[in-house]
């Protein structure tokens, strides 16, 4: 059978050097993807989120931690690939 399509929802990790990497595997249609593992006090991510680039552009991302996920904000005139985007958090 056909797979479902992908959405802002499924998120791959990977980690380098200290450096968590999301892999977005699709653009989120309202610009915002909340990472639900990153949320605030959630066990399996303690570290600190001091600052949050989207590879393939120099434009600033905004980001909000909360109980409910990181909520993290796209930037509406730049997409650095059409289909997914990877987060460096920091």
């Amino acid at each position: 059978g056909k797979n479902k399509p992908y959405t802002s929802e499924d998120i791959r990790f990977v980690t380098k050097n200290n450096v968590l990497y999301a892999h977005v595997m699709a653009w989120p249609e309202n610009n915002k993807v909340t990472i639900k593992t990153l949320a605030s006090g959630n066990p399996s991510y303690q570290s600190e989120i001091n600052k949050i680039e989207m590879l393939g552009t120099n434009h600033a991302v905004k980001y909000e931690r909360t109980k409910n996920g990181l909520v993290v904000e796209l930037p509406k005139d730049v997409k650095p690939n059409p289909i997914s985007f990877v987060l460096k958090i920091m």
